[in-house]
């Protein structure tokens, strides 16, 4: 039987929840794939993971530990679930602070944010260079010709899980030395970017305190040996974190993936092409999963296949999804099939919290309220009127149990998100999320688009005489045009 490890603020330490988990859960599998060749299916053990994590440091810090300095690391890569994760564990093992960021960012941000975040290192993965896409260079000439930076390759795949898939404590393996001093509750463990929830994109630091309270939020009766494939979502932002690592991690969870490759330039691992969604739907199923997480642009494509409402149905846990909001005649369509969704709510600020709704409870039943979303007890919720309507704005407060990772409102320590809210008419804490309290458009896919300069653009024309973008809940921005 699965067993969460021990999450106390005495001498936490995030990345040593998975050294005791390699004990006591050694066999334990973390993530597991089908195999290419036939229906076997193949595990990476909680055993294997850790020291694949071991390994990275070891190879990226040849000379042992860092001592607490606060030497920050970009993280900046494209690369199978398994391959980036074990590179970012071995970071924090090694007692540097990460800056985790995407590759899909505009390349100015991305020099932007390492200068200020003041890093002199940055990892990247080959196919991010002048062979593949390359946004390595591009950031370079973003960073300008003084730049003082210096870019590498992260570790191969094969070096850091040399017995892939089959590694055993009988293997040869040298742990890599552990750190002298220790981190702080309060100190950063690392740097996550996010796209600006309530502003410009932005590096949002993740404290040892924060982390604990995002593991303590995490369900800890995992369904034994429950196989969860996300589809579509990406390694790097929160919720990647969340589906990639903390879900194995503390509810014992089997991350379903992809067989593990180094990506080339012409990989699109996390695309959210129908082929891609669908193909992947097939794999999950065929595979013996019991959940997939998602985006909501996914669901949008499985909507229109009864082929892909079929296979839906047979997830004993149903589909868990978040990021955008999914158009509510669509989803209540697909929960009177007989589809579970389950939403959940959270940014890079507060982290992404497993949301409670009526589908949870009976599948098929309360088709017209499987949007509606009830936080846990253990977030304080501060609810604002919105001014001139019906909704509420939800504010996430600290307490003793749990803190935002950043704090913007005045009176109080607290996130205010700038989302909107409607309350359920008959039940306490419970909402369905409406929107923004500010223009922004928010598409299925989870990207953000701020309308404002691209009407002004347009409306600049001599020939223009009015035009309004549009897309919320859409994959893509759509433009009226009046002339």
């Amino acid at each position: 039987m699965f067993t969460p490890p021990p999450l106390t603020e005495t001498d936490f330490q995030f990345h040593e929840l998975f050294d005791h988990q390699a004990v006591h859960q050694a066999s334990h599998p973390f993530y597991a794939w089908l195999d290419d060749s036939s229906s076997h299916v193949v595990e990476v053990s909680h055993l294997e993971f850790d020291r694949a994590g071991h390994r990275a440091a070891a190879l990226l810090f040849p000379s042992g530990p860092q001592a607490l300095t606060g030497e920050k690391i970009g993280l900046f890569a494209l690369a199978h679930h398994i391959h980036y994760q074990a590179v970012f564990l071995g970071l924090l093992r090694a007692g540097v602070t990460p800056l985790v960021i995407t590759p899909y960012c505009n390349p100015a941000v991305v020099a932007r944010m390492f200068t200020s975040i003041g890093c002199k290192r940055v990892l990247v993965s080959p196919n991010l260079s002048s062979t593949g896409f390359g946004f390595v260079e591009s950031v370079m000439s973003a960073l300008g010709p003084h730049a003082n930076m210096a870019f590498e390759d992260i570790p191969s795949l094969e070096t850091l899980f040399p017995r892939l898939g089959c590694e055993t404590a009988d293997d040869q393996f040298a742990p890599f030395t552990a750190l002298g001093s220790r981190q702080n509750l309060d100190d950063v463990a690392f740097f996550m970017y996010t796209s600006g929830t309530t502003g410009t994109p932005k590096a949002v630091p993740h404290t040892q305190r924060f982390i604990l309270a995002r593991c303590a939020l995490l369900p800890k009766s995992g369904k034994p040996l429950l196989r969860d494939c996300p589809v579509s979502i990406s390694t790097f932002p929160t919720s990647g974190t969340r589906h990639h690592l903390l879900k194995s991690l503390i509810s014992g969870t089997v991350t379903f993936v992809t067989p593990p490759s180094e990506f080339n330039h012409m990989s699109t691992p996390f695309s959210t092409s129908a082929t891609n969604v669908n193909k992947m739907l097939e794999y999950a199923i065929r595979g013996g999963c019991g959940r997939i997480s998602t985006l909501p642009a996914c669901i949008q494509i499985w909507a229109e296949s009864p082929r892909a409402i079929s296979l839906l149905k047979q997830l004993s846990y149903g589909v868990d999804f978040a990021g955008a909001p999914l158009s509510t005649s669509l989803g209540t369509q697909l929960v009177k099939s007989g589809v579970q969704l389950n939403v959940l709510y959270g940014s890079t600020e507060i982290g992404l919290m497993l949301i409670m709704n009526p589908t949870h409870l009976e599948r098929g039943t309360n088709a017209e309220e499987w949007m509606y979303i009830e936080f846990p007890p253990e977030v304080n919720l501060r609810v604002v009127s919105a001014p001139e309507t019906s909704f509420v704005e939800i504010q996430f407060l600290a307490s003793e149990s749990y803190r935002p990772a950043v704090c913007n409102i005045p009176d109080v320590e607290g996130f205010q998100t700038g989302d909107v809210f409607e309350a359920q008419p008959s039940k306490e804490r419970t909402w369905k999320f409406v929107g923004t309290n500010d223009d922004t458009i928010i598409h299925s896919s989870t990207a953000k688009t701020t309308p404002g300069p691209i009407e002004d653009t347009i409306q600049s024309h001599e020939v223009v005489k009015g035009v309004i973008a549009f897309g919320e809940g859409r994959d893509k921005v759509g433009i009226l045009v009046e002339y």
